[in-house]
């Protein structure tokens, strides 16, 4: 292992963990889902025969457990918040009394273009919350498979040995004064998940703890659900029109374009900078949820919150995040850790649970900032 990492490191490689297949495990947190839809669609039907219920609780407390469960890291609540998420999704698909897509009195969508919106946005809904499921079993998989990679292991290579003596010698004597390079590379690889050449430069400056997981269900979201739920009020509730307000053709326009270029991101970039754009897309896209509700809740207070302005609200809230993302994502990490500030900003987005509570306290200090060296760099300079 740690020659493999020797020469993973002098040629700039990947290291990965090799890890067993995760599908019985995702398989058996499937089930527990479907369960929860299908007591959800029962509790939905029977409060629609009572005539019980409104149409926003349901929708503000399934948004508030989706915004929580990207950023928290306790295994239990995760799984929890989306067993619960899952039955308020089927909920509200199956009562007719809590649709949040309702035709406005004057013109607008018919009857049956507003059961199919609504059933299309809380399915999609649902769709994510089995992404954040699995997720989530692929996080635990990778800490799991990491602290089997560390039995044994005494903190250096140093104390490595090999059944023949004869490769241990060799081996020893081709890494020969590289052992701290290679000590840092498995560190990189024990606490990340993954041990790249960029996060090999990074790890010295930020907290790199789990920076490997794939965190699709933002990105899944962010592309579908929210730009999906905006397009389709716009445009079935008001029609393409030559008279309609600019700011709203502007709106859509923003958001198709910003979705495409961060597909065209995601596709073009290398793994690490992928999760680093799927963890930017997890923290604002939460940060962007929190923002919306409590619009949305102080709107319900002063009975002031129609369809049209929701829907807008809510595609203007999508744009402003699919911009952010973007803003932070075109630099890449080395861009944005030699800006200023940029490290710190590094800290918020690869810190989850209680590491974001670290992160944002590092934040508030004056610290001067560092910009980020390769391994190739700080070899020449030494020389």
């Amino acid at each position: 292992c740690a020659y493999e990492a020797y020469l993973a490191q002098e040629e700039g490689k990947t290291i990965l963990i090799a890890h067993s297949s995760h599908f019985p495990q995702i398989l058996a947190a499937l089930r527990w889902i479907v369960l929860a839809a299908f007591v959800g669609a029962a509790l939905g039907l029977a409060s629609t025969l009572r005539g019980v219920g409104g149409p926003y609780g349901g929708a503000v407390l399934a948004l508030s457990l989706m915004a929580f469960s990207l950023v928290i890291q306790d295994e239990t609540f995760r799984r929890l918040m989306h067993l619960v998420g899952q039955m308020l999704c089927w909920i509200e698909v199956t009562h007719r009394a809590g649709w949040v897509f309702k035709a406005e009195e004057e013109g607008g969508a018919s009857l049956s273009m507003d059961y199919v919106l609504h059933v299309c946005y809380w399915l999609n809904i649902s769709f994510a919350f089995c992404f954040m499921e699995v997720d989530r079993i692929q996080a635990r998989s990778t800490v799991l498979e990491a602290k089997e990679l560390q039995h044994g292991y005494r903190g250096s290579i140093e104390y490595a040995t090999c059944s023949q003596e004869t490769d241990e010698t060799s081996i020893r004597k081709e890494i020969a004064d590289q052992v701290d390079r290679v000590d840092h590379a498995i560190h990189v690889l024990l606490t990340a998940g993954m041990s790249t050449p960029l996060l090999r430069d990074i790890a010295r400056m930020v907290s790199i703890e789990h920076a490997a997981f794939s965190e699709v269900t933002a990105a899944v979201f962010l592309l579908g659900p929210v730009a999906i739920a905006g397009f389709a009020v716009v445009l079935f509730q008001h029609g393409v029109m030559a008279s309609e307000p600019a700011y709203r053709a502007t709106l859509v326009g923003i958001s198709l374009l910003s979705r495409l270029i961060l597909v065209l991101l995601l596709c073009r970039s290398h793994w690490d900078e992928q999760r680093y754009i799927l963890k930017i897309m997890s923290k604002l896209l939460a940060m962007y949820f929190w923002l919306y509700m409590i619009v949305v809740v102080f709107a319900l207070i002063l009975r002031d919150l129609n369809m049209n302005s929701a829907a807008l609200l809510w595609l203007l809230v999508g744009d402003i995040c699919s911009v952010s993302i973007l803003s932070f994502a075109i630099p890449g990490v080395r861009g944005l850790a030699n800006l200023p500030l940029g490290l710190k900003v590094l800290r918020l987005f690869f810190s989850r649970g209680s590491n974001a509570v670290d992160a944002i306290s590092v934040c508030v200090r004056c610290e001067p900032n560092m910009s980020i060296e390769s391994d190739a760099d700080s070899d020449g300079s030494g020389d």
